[in-house]
């Protein structure tokens, strides 16, 4: 089992696009390859995490994404946070995590959360700000 994400939320606001996905984990403390979202791009300037409690300490987050390319081939990214999203607090008040350079999305991607390390069967919520113009 890799653990569940489920977007609960996906709104355009003016120019901004609030995705919030809530995330079980798995026996692991695992969560991945699920709750993806294509996207038309934009940029990320920060992202906020909300665990329940009992979600373990300096969990990791990535966002995976796959670009689509007009020749109809695809790109796998690892990481769109580029590693910023290592070490979260568990705190339930929840914690921004602020982009340092706002990461510029292509246009046409899907993107993911990938959870490692929350602890076996916790949960809280993610979300996703997006800039689009």
């Amino acid at each position: 089992m890799a653990g569940s994400a489920t977007i609960v939320s996906n709104k355009l606001n003016g120019m901004w696009r609030t995705i919030v996905w809530r995330w079980t984990s798995d026996a692991s403390g695992d969560v991945s390859g699920v709750g993806s979202l294509a996207i038309p791009g934009g940029s990320v300037n920060t992202i906020l995490s909300v665990p329940d409690s009992g979600v373990t300490p300096d969990f990791d987050l990535v966002i995976t994404g796959k670009i689509f390319l007009d020749n109809g081939a695809t790109v796998s990214v690892a990481d769109l946070l580029n590693g910023v999203g290592t070490d979260l607090s568990n705190s339930t008040n929840g914690e921004a995590i602020n982009v340092n350079v706002t990461y510029p999305l292509p246009y046409n991607v899907e993107i993911a959360p990938v959870i490692s390390g929350a602890g076996s069967a916790t949960s809280g919520y993610l979300f996703l700000f997006i800039w689009q113009e």
